[in-house]
């Protein structure tokens, strides 16, 4: 498959994103975030608010756009390293008077 690709012709070529000299696509690259807040009136003129932010909230992996360099066919196409940060959670609390 590497030489199926030539070398990018810079004024010719564009990539996926108006790039010159990127004619190949990237991964594809989605996450699902979410928050959950609750609000609980504890008197007339006090309240507290509990909130969870929730980043990645499924965990899902995604690996960085492959080794495209036509100069080294010993790598090329390998998906190396993690793109994104792992699942994260984030607590607060707040007291509003």
């Amino acid at each position: 498959m590497f030489n199926c690709f030539r070398n990018a012709v810079l004024g010719f070529d564009q990539g996926h994103n108006g790039d010159y000299g990127s004619i190949m696509r990237g991964q594809p690259f989605w996450n699902v975030d979410m928050q959950v807040r609750k609000n609980t009136r504890i008197t007339e003129r006090v309240s507290a608010e509990f909130q969870v932010i929730f980043t990645n909230l499924l965990n899902h992996v995604q690996l960085g756009d492959p080794f495209n360099a036509l100069d080294d066919p010993g790598d090329w196409g390998q998906l190396e390293a993690q793109a994104n940060n792992p699942r994260t959670f984030e607590f607060g609390f707040r007291i509003r008077f």
